[in-house]
């Protein structure tokens, strides 16, 4: 299970690297909005394949349990969900879902977070670094009236 995680993190770790291309690296003498996919794919691929050898050195066997999907599948649920609703938008309910139901969090508490880290992702890259962050479909309907 863990080499076949290591697999699935360099795929996605190039997905996003291929992905982040398709948007301006650099714009007006600063980063564009492809320069942190390809830097965070990078970085995934790189922990990916030494995580990967270090599984095929360690030749040990792990039985697998359905609760090792579980942080595979918030993690895609959450990327599918940034198309629809934005990144921003997508990984603020990702860390909500994930402080309650993983780390056991109560709501309020899992709830600020989450917007927290919204605020803070928002304040980073859209108001400070002026790097566009993709909105997602439903912000794209209401800003075309």
């Amino acid at each position: 299970m863990n080499i076949l995680f290591s697999i699935l993190a360099i795929l996605t770790g190039l997905y996003w690297m291929i992905k982040g291309t398709s948007y301006k690296l650099w714009v007006n003498h600063g980063p564009g909005g492809g320069v942190f996919p390809v830097i965070a794919g990078l970085l995934i691929v790189v922990f990916g394949i030494v995580y990967l050898i270090g599984e095929i050195r360690k030749k040990s066997v792990v039985k697998f349990e359905i609760r090792m999907v579980y942080p595979i599948a918030a993690v895609l649920a959450a990327v599918l969900f940034s198309y629809a609703a934005g990144l921003i938008a997508a990984l603020s309910l990702f860390v909500t879902g994930w402080l309650k139901c993983f780390e056991k969090y109560g709501w309020v508490k899992s709830i600020c977070l989450g917007a927290g880290t919204g605020l803070v992702l928002f304040l980073i890259f859209d108001y400070w670094l002026k790097i566009p962050v993709p909105v997602g479909k439903i912000a794209e309907l209401f800003s075309s009236y």
